[in-house]
């Protein structure tokens, strides 16, 4: 492996029986050798961030498994981390998993074109007001995911950068793929309504 090589990390959850997953890629900062260092990415994602994340969900949505693999450069092992249903701690239902929050990623790379997003479902009923966020949780909810979504990761391995997954330019496949660090997160109070009702959805920078 090498430094810049990018992965993917993938956290799938459960709502409303609908299986439903965000996506978020990193780059190897610091060129590790180690071929199970998807691994300790995924373990170190799991440590850091679950807790901060279901407390922005509501308890009928479930946390079922963290998977990465690796898109560019050498060889690593994927790692799966099926996880015992942790499930969110806000009291109450759901929004269904087809209304999400989109979390805006910014960089201030060049060759960003427009924003990376993160579909963010799980939203409990009781932190909507009038069809928005509440103020109060909309506070909570951005400094949650900007945590997570903008944060260099640090394992016993190296360092991992949050980036934006840039595969096309002008129209075209991007030849080769490259990250944009992400440099900022913004998140807008309002909700997003997928129209094509699917029984897995994904959202991903």
């Amino acid at each position: 492996m090498a430094v810049g090589d990018i992965f993917l990390l993938r956290a799938t959850f459960r709502s409303h029986a609908r299986i439903w997953s965000i996506n978020q890629h990193y780059v190897d900062a610091t060129g590790q050798t180690d071929l199970l260092a998807a691994q300790d990415l995924t373990d170190r994602w799991d440590a850091d961030y679950k807790a901060g994340m279901l407390a922005e969900m509501a308890a009928d949505t479930t946390f079922e498994s963290l998977y990465s693999v690796k898109l560019t450069g050498g060889d690593a092992m994927p790692s799966l981390k099926v996880l015992p249903s942790p499930p969110g701690t806000v009291t109450g239902r759901s929004l269904p998993p087809n209304t999400a929050v989109v979390v805006s990623l910014g960089s201030t790379d060049v060759n960003l074109i427009r924003p990376g997003r993160l579909y963010v479902a799980g939203i409990p009923h009781s932190k909507i007001l009038n069809g928005n966020l509440t103020a109060a949780y909309l506070i909570t909810f951005k400094a949650a995911w900007e945590a997570i979504a903008k944060t260099v990761i640090t394992t016993g391995g190296g360092n991992w950068q949050p980036v934006i997954y840039l595969t096309v330019l002008a129209g075209a496949p991007r030849v080769p793929t490259i990250g944009a660090n992400v440099d900022s997160v913004r998140v807008k109070p309002i909700l997003y309504t997928q129209r094509r009702r699917n029984s897995r959805q994904q959202g991903t920078t």
